[in-house]
């Protein structure tokens, strides 16, 4: 069931996604993906979360098509005065 277990952790500048899949041969590997945000953008932090989340609900099968009647959306909202 390594396919169900993601860790996510926060780095200096974003976000890891870290997680075990095993191969046919019944070896495991480790496997991980990084989320890296822009410093220069004031929401850069914001925006590789974001796709670290898609990527998480795209990973569990979550995400859904057009075509759903409802699917997943990560996204942000405008709030405040920020853009």
């Amino acid at each position: 069931m390594l396919d169900w277990e993601l860790w996510i952790m926060r780095g200096q500048n974003g976000f890891i996604v870290r997680w075990m899949e095993e191969l046919e041969n019944g070896t495991v590997q480790h496997l991980h993906r990084v989320f890296e945000s822009d410093e220069e953008e004031f929401w850069g932090d914001h925006k590789s979360l974001v796709r670290c989340l898609q990527t998480v609900a795209e990973h569990f099968g979550l995400l859904g098509s057009k075509h759903d009647g409802m699917r997943v959306e990560i996204r942000l909202a405008k709030g405040g005065e920020h853009e």
